[in-house]
């Protein structure tokens, strides 16, 4: 009988976490550590904290080992004396809207987040605290015995564990999450990026075209991943793609800029003082689908738009064509401070 496979670490693109190492700086740390008894996040966590790693599993065995690990692991951290907890992060399907060649409707469904054990670590009150900067510097480094049977699986003999990150509790409500500065993680993901929505100097700002991408990829499988990125949007690919369209549309006059969320891209158009400015309807109309005849029946259906890049030649194909957002929204843009 083939023995069931180990549960896996995932890996976040662009974000992960770690763990950490018997240091001074916990010497005085009195923290519960109690074989076998759970320790699940609360709200009055944090706010900001330390995400140490998530695990998962495809089977009911394999889920059954990653709550193992995730529980051993917690254990493992405090006796370090960090305050580790778990966090049960439920799965969920995001809908797209696309178009077949005849432009007809259709939806299609990827999993932008898969259910998995998320081990969050700290409680600290702001991202710049000093311990939760050493803290995570160690953390860092950490090579948890709790994940000698999948720290093998990282390439470049880099530990399990590092890329570790400082984020706020999950538990949060949003308007609490992100009160006091924009996630960490999309700071990072949009700071210095070219033509990043963070230099457009208006109140609101319209999204035009979207990208969803895997959010989880097993480390087991990055030679696979990679064969992927050729005919699968990822997250990486994702930003790639709206980097493209933004460039396609400065070429020809347009205000268009890049952000980069947790689970997608986003090209916008345009900076507006006022949500009623005449012009974003006009830009909605223009970048909006609209009902067109069916090339199979002639009756009227609705079909994206699209923005091509020209072949090299008059008369060449298209050499790339990006299919718009049905319904463009109007967005606040962010603001670093």
């Amino acid at each position: 009988m083939r023995k069931p496979s180990l549960p896996v670490i995932v890996v976040w693109i662009g974000v992960i976490a770690s763990a950490a190492i018997a240091s001074p700086l916990f010497a005085k740390s009195r923290i519960e550590a109690v074989k076998g008894k759970p320790y699940p996040l609360a709200k009055q966590n944090g706010p900001w904290m330390i995400m140490v790693t998530s695990l998962w599993g495809e089977t009911t065995e394999q889920k059954s080992r990653a709550e193992q690990a995730a529980n051993d692991l917690v254990f493992e951290l405090r006796t370090l004396g960090i305050p580790a907890y778990t966090f049960k992060q439920e799965g969920h399907l995001e809908e797209l809207d696309t178009y077949d060649r005849l432009g007809r409707a259709q939806k299609r469904y990827f999993a932008a987040q898969r259910d998995s054990i998320l081990i969050i670590a700290g409680n600290y009150p702001a991202i710049d605290d000093e311990r939760a900067q050493k803290t995570l510097r160690i953390v860092k480094q950490l090579r948890p015995k709790s994940l000698d049977p999948v720290a093998k699986l990282v390439p470049g003999g880099k530990g399990p564990l590092h890329k570790a990150f400082l984020t706020r509790n999950p538990m949060l409500p949003e308007e609490l999450k992100y009160s006091k500065g924009l996630d960490p993680l999309l700071v990072r993901l949009n700071s210095g990026a070219e033509h990043s929505l963070f230099q457009n100097r208006w109140k609101y700002s319209l999204v035009v075209a979207s990208f969803n991408g895997r959010a989880q990829v097993d480390p087991a499988k990055f030679q696979e991943f990679d064969k992927q990125l050729a005919t699968e949007v990822t997250l990486d690919n994702a930003g790639l793609e709206c980097w493209q369209l933004a460039k396609a549309l400065r070429s020809r006059g347009v205000e268009a800029y890049v952000f980069h969320e947790r689970y997608r891209s986003i090209v916008t158009v345009g900076g507006f003082d006022l949500p009623d400015d005449p012009e974003i309807d006009r830009l909605m109309q223009l970048y909006g689908a609209k009902y067109k005849p069916s090339a199979d029946t002639n009756a009227p259906s609705l079909v994206a738009e699209t923005v091509s890049l020209p072949g090299r030649r008059a008369g060449d194909p298209a050499a790339k064509t990006w299919i718009m957002d049905a319904y463009p929204q109007l967005i606040e843009v962010p603001r670093l401070k």
